[in-house]
């Protein structure tokens, strides 16, 4: 047998197809709503992005490059972290819902970072030795030395990771994620998140780092502990609390993202476009059972 085949039969044995079905049952509306918020998230860019012909707005798609190729990453994670929870991998479906906010916090800020009208407008909370203050001088002094094309950036968003994926920046420092929620949300990015938009995110990267910090109370062991559950079970014991409490998370995340991709890829686009697309998305039926609440306020004021 091949190390691949029994990798795979690990898998079938520990986590079944009944495992899978049996936490979706009990999922219930929380799972679909959980599961067209994800759908929704996906269908904005390529909605976005479509021209009445049909095909693709290039233009528009490579400016915001930067952003989508993070998106892409994010969006598998969170389809990820949506199956582990529905095979009673808890603390691994958080760990991948993390990675999610994390890439898609990431994808904004570099995609603002390329555009001259943000790269010249940092947060005023910024002190000159915050990471992200350093990669903002470094920035700006390659463009006046005349490595980085100013122009091409404009155009083509992802040009800026020629720059920072061979600086040393990146390592020597490490973006900070408390900088990172600051900025964008100084950028308008986080427009339309209730009460103190960074503490929202802050307060919800933090919940989600605990499971990623690997807490007791947060492995899966630990879970089942805590609800009664019998543990080493194989398969895994479902854990109704668990699921439901994981389900509420994503939903809020999944909220989150929604409403900095719009906030974000609705400057990219031609007038008319935003608008049509955003009616039709508020006609859309994985839309409304998304029951994005905020979102929806976020695109009627883009529409207003």
């Amino acid at each position: 047998m091949e190390s691949w085949e029994r990798i795979a039969k690990w898998m079938k044995t520990t986590h079944p197809d009944d495992l899978l079905e049996r936490s979706g049952r009990l999922g219930g509306n929380r799972l679909s709503q959980a599961e067209y918020a994800w759908r929704v998230l996906n269908i904005i860019p390529l909605r976005l992005m479509q021209m009445p012909s049909g095909g693709v707005d290039y233009k528009a798609f490579q400016s915001a490059t930067a952003f989508l190729m993070y998106q892409w990453d994010a969006s598998h994670a969170a389809g990820l972290s949506l199956y582990n929870v529905l095979i009673a991998s808890y603390n691994e479906a958080y760990i991948l819902l993390r990675s999610f906010l994390e890439l898609l916090l990431n994808g904004a800020l570099f995609q603002c970072l390329a555009k001259k009208r943000f790269r010249e407008t940092p947060s005023p909370s910024l002190k000159p030795t915050d990471s992200l203050s350093i990669l903002f001088e470094e920035l700006s002094n390659s463009i006046e030395r005349g490595d980085i094309d100013a122009l091409e950036l404009e155009s083509n968003s992802a040009a800026v990771f020629d720059h920072i994926k061979r600086d040393w920046l990146l390592s020597a420092f490490g973006l900070q994620m408390r900088e990172t929620i600051k900025q964008v949300a100084d950028w308008g990015m986080l427009d339309g998140i209730a009460n103190d938009p960074v503490k929202t995110v802050s307060d919800l990267y933090g919940s989600l780092s605990l499971d990623v910090h690997a807490g007791v109370q947060q492995t899966n062991l630990g879970r089942a502990v805590g609800e009664g559950a019998k543990i080493f079970e194989c398969p895994a014991p479902i854990l109704s609390g668990s699921l439901f409490e994981f389900l509420e998370d994503f939903n809020s995340v999944m909220e989150t993202a929604v409403i900095t991709e719009l906030n974000l890829l609705s400057g990219l686009v031609e007038r008319d476009r935003l608008v049509e697309t955003c009616k039709r998305l508020l006609q859309n039926d994985e839309f409304q059972l998304a029951n994005l609440k905020q979102a929806t306020r976020v695109i009627e004021g883009l529409i207003a």
